[in-house]
C-alpha cells in the first residue's frame, strides 16, 4: 500500500517521498507560539494563502464565511474550524542547515 497521501506516486507517496518528510520534520524546529493582536490575523492569512481569496481587512463574520466556496476538504474544514469559535494560526520555525559548520 502506498504511503504519503495515496496517490501512489513514487515521488511523494513511496518510500523516497517518506523519506524527504522525515528528513525535513528532523531539520525545522518550531517557535513558541506568540499570540498576535489581533485573534483573526492568522483566520485571514491563511484564507489568502491557503484558500486563496481576497479577505477583509477585519475579522471574518458570517457573511464572509457564507461566501467561501465549500467543493474541497480545505474549505470546508476553514469555515467549520471558525464557525466553532476556534481560529487559525500563524507559525514560524527555524529549518536548520544540512552541511557541517566548523
Amino acid at each position: 500500500m502506498a504511503k504519503g497521501h495515496g496517490c501512489g506516486c513514487r515521488r511523494c507517496c513511496g518510500a523516497v517521498g517518506v523519506q524527504r518528510v522525515l528528513r525535513f520534520q528532523r531539520r525545522f524546529s518550531v517557535l513558541p507560539l506568540v499570540p498576535p493582536e489581533d485573534p483573526s490575523e492568522g483566520d485571514r492569512e491563511l484564507m489568502r494563502l491557503g484558500l486563496q481569496l481576497a479577505a477583509p481587512e477585519s475579522a471574518l463574520d458570517d457573511e464572509d464565511l457564507a461566501r467561501i466556496p465549500q467543493d474541497t476538504s480545505l474549505q470546508r474544514a476553514f469555515v467549520t474550524h471558525l464557525r466553532s469559535g476556534r481560529h487559525w494560526h500563524t507559525r514560524t520555525g527555524i529549518l536548520r542547515s544540512e552541511l557541517a559548520w566548523g
